[in-house]
């Protein structure tokens, strides 16, 4: 059972509102980068871990270029081990981290949280080991800041085709139907997102980077050519994952669509429990 679940920037990053959404300003946003903090009865579940500022000294050689086109920043107090430290928790007390997909800004955090359980796609992590090293650079892919090795207790996801029906496209991850793990193909490969039935109040999606923006969801407005090229996998399939976003939201209307970047609402703190 779900008791609470925080959300957490762990640092952030700008672009273009017009990028994000295809009809937004052209001004810079901020964009936090944010990972999520679920306390459950079994123990504390991590999903993704944001930015973290040792990212500034662990990529080398050509990798030293991300630090210098990805304009993030991550201070020390927002970095998943001390968010962790806030609440109290220590990362011994983590009994499962569940990675989205492999970008840094997901995945860096994991320096704060060594030998932990992890939770991932085979897709994803195929991913990361394949290709040359700069290209898997170029697009925000870096083996260094994972584990050497995966932990033995490695916990592959394999998630159904997502489907119109939201309940019908989710893993339960802890037996309980609580959390549930969710394909949102499209932005990386073997990406997923989690649904969240707290013991009080509405169901929460945790849609990583499957959109930069809810309200641009609910409004229908995709994100720029420009960005789609830039930052997506696959364009087709970013599109159908967001028409699938929206038909998830009209079918269930207290469903909270909570995604890594989106600039509405609050960035940090209680999103369910008390």
């Amino acid at each position: 059972m779900i008791e609470r679940v925080w959300s957490f920037s762990g640092g952030s990053v700008r672009h273009l509102e017009r990028l994000v959404r295809a009809d937004g300003a052209w001004a810079l946003r901020t964009l936090p980068a944010r990972f999520a903090i679920i306390e459950h009865t079994d123990g504390i579940v991590v999903f993704d871990t944001g930015f973290h500022p040792q990212l500034r000294h662990r990529l080398t050689g050509p990798a030293r270029l991300y630090n210098r086109v990805v304009p993030w920043t991550c201070p020390p107090d927002q970095a998943v081990g001390a968010r962790l430290d806030q609440l109290g928790f220590s990362p011994a007390d983590v009994q499962l981290v569940v990675l989205s997909h492999m970008h840094a800004d997901h995945v860096a955090g994991l320096v704060d949280l060594p030998r932990r359980p992890l939770a991932l796609t085979r897709a994803a992590w195929e991913h990361l080991n394949s290709g040359g090293r700069i290209e898997r650079g170029r697009h925000g892919f870096f083996r260094e800041l994972m584990p050497d090795r995966l932990p033995d207790t490695t916990r592959w996801l394999d998630p159904p085709s997502p489907s119109g029906r939201l309940s019908e496209s989710t893993e339960d991850l802890l037996g309980d139907d609580s959390i549930g793990a969710v394909a949102l193909p499209g932005h990386a490969p073997g990406q997923v997102g989690l649904v969240l039935q707290p013991k009080a109040g509405p169901r929460i999606l945790l849609a990583a980077d499957a959109t930069f923006s809810r309200d641009a969801v609910a409004d229908g407005v995709p994100p720029s050519s420009a960005f789609i090229r830039a930052v997506f996998d696959d364009r087709a399939q970013t599109l159908a994952t967001l028409a699938r976003l929206k038909l998830w939201m009209q079918e269930e209307p207290s469903l909270i669509l909570h995604c890594a970047h989106g600039w509405e609402g609050p960035a940090e703190g209680l999103i369910a429990g008390g």
